[in-house]
């Protein structure tokens, strides 16, 4: 019995080394590069990207000039600023930008509230801010526009040496909105002050 056992053994291992081997298959893949998003379809864009045209444009040909206070120094300028200028020494120093944007970048109380922040001046009480904002002052100007003059130093007491302050102007044109913003100590406000003025009634829209 054994034998026959181990005869059908070595049939089957005799059978099994005479069959060929089978090929092993293998399934390309082929991953195709992707293609272009069809017009109209879902993309991620960058939201800044009408801003970046916006200062493209604008530094590429301002729409507007103006005439440089004496003993202003014109220095190099970016973002949407079309230029900027510093002046003084000391408690005197400031520094004054013009910056054009779009008409909608108007609106007067949100600029001031905004402003307020950057200086870190608080908000006074509903009646002392209201008051302020009915009695702000309008210059003429060459662009044939009035310009709305915001002094944050009537709102400040000065307690502290050197606190910063800020005088800004708004033009509103048809096409854009300029601001004019002078920023510095409350002495260099004080000290600049006529001269930010005839800054502002000197912009004039080009030709």
């Amino acid at each position: 019995m054994a034998n026959f056992i181990f005869l059908i053994g070595v049939v089957l291992l005799m059978s099994s080394c005479g069959q060929r081997p089978e090929k092993t298959q293998y399934e390309e893949i082929v991953i195709s590069p992707e293609q272009p998003k069809a017009k109209g379809s879902t993309t991620m864009t960058d939201p800044h990207a009408f801003m970046k045209k916006e200062v493209a444009a604008t530094k590429a040909e301002p729409s507007i000039s103006w005439h440089a206070p004496e003993g202003w120094e014109e220095v190099e300028s970016s973002g949407f600023r079309l230029t900027t200028f510093k002046a003084g020494i000391d408690e005197q120093i400031m520094e004054c930008s013009i910056v054009s944007l779009g008409p909608a970048a108007g609106d007067l109380k949100a600029n001031v509230q905004r402003w307020m922040g950057q200086i870190e001046l608080p908000m006074p009480n509903e009646k002392i801010f209201t008051y302020f904002m009915k009695n702000l002052k309008t210059t003429p100007t060459q662009a044939g526009k009035p310009a709305t003059l915001v002094d944050f130093t009537l709102l400040q007491s000065f307690k502290k040496p050197m606190q910063p302050s800020m005088m800004t102007a708004i033009i509103s044109l048809d096409d854009q909105t300029i601001f004019v913003k002078m920023t510095g100590a409350g002495h260099a406000i004080d000290f600049h002050r006529e001269l930010f003025i005839e800054l502002v009634q000197s912009i004039r829209v080009k030709k």
